[in-house]
C-alpha cells in the first residue's frame, strides 16, 4: 500500500509495479495468516494498478504534445 501511494505521489509506474507485486505477495500471505491485511493487500494492488495506468497515459499524452510542438 504504502508503495502505491508514494507512486501516485512521485509519478511512478516503477513503484506502481512493485505495489503490485507486493499486494499478489500480501494477498497470498494473508490467505495463509486467515486474513490478517487482506484490506491492505487489496488496496496495494489498486493503488499499483492506478499508478500503471496513470503512468502509461501521462507517458503517451507527453509524447503526443512533444511530437506536435506544443
Amino acid at each position: 500500500m504504502v508503495l502505491g501511494i508514494l507512486g501516485l505521489v512521485c509519478f511512478g509506474p516503477v513503484l506502481g509495479i512493485a505495489a503490485l507485486i507486493c499486494g499478489v505477495l500480501g494477498l497470498q500471505k494473508s490467505k495463509q495468516l486467515g486474513g490478517q491485511g487482506k484490506g491492505m493487500a487489496i488496496s496495494g494492488i489498486v493503488l499499483g494498478s492506478i499508478d500503471i495506468v496513470l503512468g502509461i497515459v501521462l507517458i503517451v499524452l507527453n509524447l503526443a504534445l512533444f511530437s506536435t510542438g506544443y
